[in-house]
């Protein structure tokens, strides 16, 4: 019992340094963004945000994820006075500067205590955060030093990050992509030749907002010119899932859909995400041929848009539920399907 007991007291403790290491590192994000001119617009930790609006902070909602803490900044809209050193590195240098206070502080807890045990580990923890991402490293998503070094060697990803940070900005203030002037999402002649998680994601915000605006071939051919071979497991897997929900709805070829569907992708379509939900009714609807249950992911994706708070999201998201829909309609249907009403009446 005494054993358990140390155990979970000690799990507890470890989750609360780890939970302050993290709170010191988006700190120094949000310190080094407002020095370099960012606007503040959310603040994430865990399941936990808190948005500005009027100059007030207040608790918001956000789309679920694997993000653990974050900073959400929106940079000078002038791109010639974007900073990324001042944002990036701010993080691991407020580690840092928590870790060096922590060391001192065991010069009055000798690391004999229990006090002084989890002083060192703290002390430890944030030495290791402001090291480890002050050594530029990539494990399919650069760590912050990375960023700063892609950014200072190459326009395009610096274009890239811009672009990112801008529009990420946008939606959370319940904005939409089409708002967005075009040559923002525009690479400088030859910038964009060599592919990189930033191009890539620039290129499917500009296809988006085309989509938005009324022209979803263009979004098509976009997602058709991506190479996902430069990126990450999960940015690729998100991409090509677009890719497949475009092909079975706005293309119509099953065919080409069938190839599309590779594990990485079934396994992105699986999470409880509306994005993912809204690729998994597509599948149901024209692969499986299953109305049953595409209808339940469409009335679990809107669900979940209710707790959002991102209502630049939240919009898009609606909207291309609601086309998803409508091409449903348009097809006729099995004799045991029932409509989106039903659906959502039987639950």
């Amino acid at each position: 019992m005494n054993a358990l007991a140390s155990g979970a007291i000690g799990g507890v403790i470890f989750l609360l340094v780890m939970m302050i290491s993290l709170i010191a590192h988006e700190a120094g994000h949000l310190v080094g963004g407002i020095v370099s001119g960012f606007q503040p617009v959310s603040i994430r930790l865990f399941q936990w945000t808190w948005c500005v609006g009027d100059r007030r902070w207040r608790r918001c909602r956000i789309t679920q994820g694997q993000i653990i803490a974050h900073v959400l900044l929106d940079p000078p809209k002038d791109e010639s006075k974007f900073k990324v050193t001042g944002y990036f590195l701010g993080g691991p240098v407020a580690n840092l500067v928590v870790g060096g206070g922590a060391s001192l502080l065991t010069l009055v807890w000798g690391p004999e205590t229990i006090i002084g045990f989890i002083v060192i580990a703290f002390a430890l923890l944030n030495f290791g955060s402001g090291i480890g991402n002050l050594i530029p490293l990539n494990w399919g998503v650069p760590n912050d030093a990375m960023n700063v070094y892609l950014a200072r060697k190459s326009a395009a990803v610096r274009h890239g990050i811009y672009v990112m940070m801008r529009v990420n900005a946008h939606l959370m203030r319940g904005n939409r992509l089409r708002d967005l002037p075009g040559d923002l999402f525009v690479f400088e002649d030859g910038d964009d030749e060599k592919p990189t998680l930033y191009t890539a994601i620039v290129k499917l915000y500009e296809g988006v907002r085309y989509a938005e605006m009324g022209y979803p071939k263009l979004l098509g051919d976009i997602l058709d010119e991506i190479d996902c071979s430069q990126l990450g497991k999960a940015e690729a897997a998100k991409i090509k899932s677009e890719t497949l929900y475009h092909t079975l709805v706005y293309r119509h070829d099953d065919e080409m859909a069938q190839t599309l569907l590779t594990p990485e992708v079934k396994r992105y379509v699986t999470s409880e995400t509306p994005s993912a939900l809204r690729i998994r009714a597509a599948c149901s609807f024209f692969l499986d041929h299953d109305h049953v249950q595409g209808f339940q992911c469409v009335t679990k994706a809107r669900h979940l848009l209710l707790r959002l708070d991102n209502q630049g999201l939240v919009g898009g998201e609606r909207d291309e539920l609601d086309i998803l829909v409508s091409h449903v309609n348009a097809v006729p249907s099995s004799p045991s399907s029932m409509d989106e009403e039903d659906t959502i009446k039987s639950e």
